[in-house]
């Protein structure tokens, strides 16, 4: 049923046939946007009906269908309209029945989910001009072998016609002519194809050197055609020109005069992928050459293997939770069930997929599933019957996810949480009152059931008064929420929106302030429950004061020298960088300064540990003193202290500091009655004259002190940034 696409190419029409209406849909309602009329089909056998009435330009056509196949509309297609372009598309599972589709003729191959539509359409419009561009040259061939024929037996009529009449010799001379000039003419369309083709085309001989080749390959090697004529081609396609000594594009070109052949190859050096044709030509049975297309599909490639790598991403999640993750169409009808449906319901998964959810769920729950269908996201509780006819309670979660461009919807996914056992264990709860008030009133954690509509305290236990330091008895019937000692606002709305949510909250940590002014860290879990038909809200209260305490002062610690109390070069470093960066930001100058005890040594060894630590505790407090409560003192290791100072310092400033200091430090320190003379060297650097990183400014402060140090000590010196080799000022 060949069709005139040259006629009616400028409207063309497109027919989809596809099991999955929600994609038959989308396809043919983008088509319709790109101006192509379309024609659907949900399966192989009304799929060839629709062929045979409509005589589409092309077919889009899903490899998995029943009754008839894609395979089978894909050879009835190419038998019956060799001409038609056909399209598959279909999911990566079935990527050898897809290769088979192309080798029985269909035109291309798209893998589902399409993703982007814009790139299917381009598919389409690519395949149309290529079936268009083979018609024309059917069509062309058909009149040059007809006028060829028409000719041919013109010609031997007129030479039969020489022998008798000498007359018609310049008739057929004329006739002749006439014909060359078709020929000429054919020549020349075939020329203007050949070269409007926007893959790199060529003629290739048995030598493998270029014997035409078209403009979209000379200007990808900025040539002109006539310059490349004569190359030999094995030195120029894909990684040949980087001299690989095994190049599948090689390999491919050499077997090209042995059949016509097609291959996707990957060139590790230019990590590209490139689509190889080759047609081999013959002139009365002897091989001449090689027709060569080669195209650039790294895109393409690339966009299928991340198609692919999605997929399985999502499969792998979905098939190593241990919730059931669903796909369902917006009508409802399963898409996708992972494995752990096996264990949750009994049912083996591909069981369900193409049933509708409402057949599992109870009637209950129909009219709340229905609406979830319909929203963004939602959460509900239902009950699913099971292979064995008996009910799970199910927590469900549910997402849309709609096309990017139209906003339709494409499908649902959902998460489905066995909550079973925590249903049971409620309804238990409510049978066995008297168990759970004994284990309530005794716990050593704080508990409290609370009204929903006016927060009245229906019930609390000892623990959960005492942590509030309020009297037991006068707790019930009070409003949690308007006691000052409960949580503040802004975490009493933060609680309440992941209670809303989530239907539960786990370890929610906050603040309280006891009527005595106590500051109480707890830890808070809250859910829904029902009492004598009233819903309530149970809060379990943890006091974690102590563990919290315990936690702050590890991080103190970690940040802080243990003897002097000062910080530890972890914190120093920390807040030397946030110094510079704002002197940075703000144009301002600060300082750095290395202080080192001079002959602390002697004092260690000579009057013991105990003393030393003393004489460090006290030269601690009295550098503390020098300074600004917004400076910082550390202790770096043994009798090593640096300073930094910020804010706009001066360099007169830094040096009334120093002498400060010097001069503190001068003075005896008496430590378990013994008198004990320090006094210290200072090495001084300061941003940004003499650095702009902190490794800088900390090699030039030591470098200073080790000065000041090898001066004799008891003094201090600003590093100099502008001399060399480096000296020092010192300042007495």
């Amino acid at each position: 049923m060949p069709q005139n696409l040259l006629a009616s190419f400028s409207n063309p029409r497109i027919l989809i046939i596809d099991d999955e209406q929600l994609f038959r849909d989308a396809v043919s309602d983008y088509l319709k946007e790109q101006g192509f009329k379309t024609h659907t089909a949900a399966n192989g056998r009304s799929g060839l009906e629709a062929f045979q009435k409509f005589a589409p330009h092309a077919v889009l056509v899903d490899l998995r269908m029943e009754e008839v196949d894609g395979l089978e509309v894909v050879a009835s297609v190419v038998k019956e309209s060799p001409e038609t372009p056909c399209i598959v598309v279909s999911g990566t599972g079935v990527l050898q029945d897809a290769i088979e589709a192309l080798r029985i003729g269909a035109s291309d191959y798209v893998t589902k989910p399409v993703q982007d539509l814009e790139a299917l359409v381009h598919v389409v419009r690519r395949c149309l001009e290529r079936a268009r561009l083979q018609q024309e040259n059917r069509l062309y061939r058909e009149r040059l072998e007809e006028q060829v024929t028409q000719r041919t037996a013109e010609l031997r009529s007129r030479t039969m016609e020489l022998e008798e009449v000498n007359s018609k010799l310049l008739a057929e001379i004329t006739e002749r002519k006439r014909v060359e000039k078709l020929i000429a003419k054919a020549k020349k369309e075939w020329e203007t194809t050949f070269d409007s083709v926007s893959d790199h085309v060529s003629i290739v001989g048995p030598d493998f050197r270029f014997l035409r080749v078209n403009k979209t390959l000379a200007a990808h090697h900025g040539m002109h055609p006539r310059e490349m004529i004569g190359m030999l081609c094995l030195g120029i396609i894909g990684c040949m020109d980087l001299g690989a000594s095994i190049c599948p594009h090689k390999t491919f070109i050499e077997e090209a005069g042995k059949s016509a052949r097609e291959q996707i190859i990957h060139c590790q050096e230019l990590d590209q992928w490139d689509y190889l044709s080759t047609t081999p030509l013959y002139n009365d049975g002897e091989y001449i050459g090689t027709l060569l297309v080669y195209r650039d599909v790294t895109e393409r490639v690339r966009t299928e293997k991340a198609l692919k790598e999605s997929e399985n991403r999502f499969r792998l999640l979905a098939e190593n939770a241990t919730d059931m993750v669903t796909r369902l169409s917006p009508g409802g009808d399963f898409i996708y069930v992972s494995p752990s449906c096996q264990t949750i319901l009994g049912f083996a998964p591909q069981t369900l997929v193409g049933k509708s959810l409402f057949d599992f769920i109870h009637s209950d729950c129909t009219s709340k599933a229905a609406a979830c269908l319909r929203e963004e996201t939602c959460r509900f509780v239902c009950r699913m019957h099971t292979i064995s006819d008996a009910y799970v309670w199910l927590d469900i979660s549910t997402k849309l996810l709609r096309d990017a461009k139209t906003g339709v919807i494409l499908e649902v996914q959902a998460s489905s949480r066995d909550i079973t056992e925590a249903i049971h264990a409620q309804e238990a709860l409510q049978r066995s009152n008297e168990k759970f008030s004994k284990a309530f009133h005794t716990s050593l954690d704080g508990f409290a059931i609370v009204n929903i509509d006016n927060a009245t305290v229906l019930e609390a236990n000892p623990s959960f008064a005492q942590t509030l330091d309020l009297d037991h008895g006068k707790l019930v019937g009070m409003s949690l929420e308007s006691l000052p000692c409960w949580l503040t606002k802004a975490d009493q709305q933060r609680l309440r929106r992941e209670l809303d949510d989530k239907r539960e909250v786990r370890d929610f940590e906050a603040i309280l302030h006891t009527l005595g002014g106590e500051e109480v860290f707890v830890q808070l879990s809250a859910s829904f429950l029902e009492l004598q038909q009233e819903p309530c809200i149970i809060y379990s209260l943890k006091n974690i004061t102590s563990q919290k305490l315990a936690e702050k002062e590890i991080k103190f610690m970690a940040m802080h020298d243990q003897l002097t109390g000062l910080p530890n070069r972890r914190l120093f470093l920390d807040r030397f960088e946030q110094t510079l960066n704002r002197a940075r930001r703000y144009g301002e100058k600060a300082c750095l300064m290395f202080v080192d005890l001079d002959a602390f040594k002697e004092i260690n060894d000579e009057m013991g540990h105990q003393i030393g630590d003393a004489v460090l505790k006290e030269t601690a407090m009295r550098l503390e003193k020098c300074v600004r409560k917004s400076d910082t003192v550390a202790r770096i290791g043994g009798d090593e202290f640096v300073l930094i100072l910020g804010g706009q310092v001066e360099a007169q400033q830094v040096e009334n500091v120093a002498r400060k200091i010097t001069r503190e430090l001068s003075k005896d320190i008496v430590a378990f009655g013994y008198q004990c003379a320090i006094s210290a060297s200072i090495g001084i650097s300061l941003f940004p004259g003499d650095g702009q990183s902190l490794d800088v400014l900390m090699q030039k402060a030591d470098a200073a002190m080790y000065q000041a140090k090898k001066a004799g000590g008891d003094m201090f010196l600003f590093y100099s940034f502008d001399t060399a080799p480096p000296q020092s000022t010192a300042f007495s």
